[in-house]
């Protein structure tokens, strides 16, 4: 019994210690946006010709994750899917679960108080002010559902043509050019059974890079080292000019496998987030969706003049 409560007590100890490790890492914060800082049209300067995937577009990783566990792990970013779209971010990581016939934004088991109505309500008013622009969702299953009245395929496109009605692509394919994207969400759809989006659920690989329908991702999250991370980031680079990706989805976000504490996003973006800042600085970023972890006005708004340069 004795040995039982010094065990739960050493336990204790070490929840709280990473409790205030993760906090302290969370130094990738927020700060209070202003006016230099809006890109609510940088489209609207793009000519209608310009081919998607010769575009520089700034995304998130997780794009609703404000949250975390224990201040340990979940959080990815700092700002509101309204902040993040009023500073440039035009791709969406959007992670859900059904609870009933609603879904919610989850980051795996950890609740992001925010629901994929809410999200669609903001992109749909965004782009009614902005109809130069558009937005690409990439959606995914998160979390097992909870007590499903309804398949998570319906529920996820039920509330996409609610909600957004004729704003909504619903081609499997992504457009060509920015002309015909304009003023629409387009889908990326990472879950089963889909109707709509171009299909990645099926050949979705697993912390790697792959081709997948019309796209190339580079998604190695679980790294054995920042320069292992940066090196696969320049990979994804070099297939930028290859015709038969309509996208590169180049995902910045990752975690390191070994160490203690561990190393989450915080860390992680907190030592890659300036290095990308430099490849696109000395001019070594090419044309691709980056994918990113505490994303901020700075390092967006330098994604977006790639596109004038």
């Amino acid at each position: 019994m004795f040995l039982k409560s010094v065990l739960i007590g050493l336990l204790a100890i070490l929840i709280v210690l990473l409790a205030i490790i993760g906090i302290a890492n969370y130094g990738v914060g927020a700060r209070e946006l202003t006016d230099d800082d809006f890109l609510y049209d940088w489209m609207a300067s793009l000519d209608d010709e310009t081919p998607i995937n010769e575009l520089y577009i700034p995304g998130t990783h997780d794009s609703g994750a404000l949250y975390s566990f224990l201040g340990i792990s979940g959080k990815c970013q700092s700002y509101t899917i309204e902040e993040q779209l009023s500073f440039g971010v035009r791709l969406f990581d959007i992670r859900l679960q059904l609870r009933g016939c609603d879904l919610a934004v989850v980051h795996s088991f950890v609740d992001q108080k925010l629901t994929f109505e809410s999200v669609l309500d903001e992109m749909k008013s965004f782009l009614e002010a902005n109809p130069s622009e558009f937005i690409i969702i990439s959606i995914k299953e998160d979390a097992d559902a909870e007590n499903p009245t309804i398949t998570f395929e319906n529920a996820v496109e039920d509330m996409l043509y609610e909600k957004l009605g004729s704003l909504l692509n619903t081609n499997t394919q992504l457009p060509e050019t920015v002309g015909e994207a304009r003023g629409k969400v387009h889908i990326i759809s990472r879950y089963a059974n889909s109707s709509l989006g171009v299909p990645a659920h099926s050949g979705w690989q697993d912390s790697t890079c792959f081709e997948l329908d019309s796209l190339f991702v580079q998604d190695y999250y679980a790294i054995s080292s920042i320069e292992a991370k940066m090196a696969s980031i320049s990979v994804a680079f070099s297939r930028a000019y290859v015709p038969q990706y309509a996208l590169v989805l180049n995902f910045t976000s990752c975690y390191l496998e070994e160490g203690f504490p561990p190393a989450h996003a915080p860390t992680t973006a907190k030592k890659i987030n300036p290095q990308l800042a430099k490849l696109i600085a000395d001019g070594k970023a090419a044309p691709c969706a980056f994918l990113i972890d505490f994303i901020t006005p700075e390092l967006s708004n330098s994604i977006v003049e790639l596109n004038f340069r």
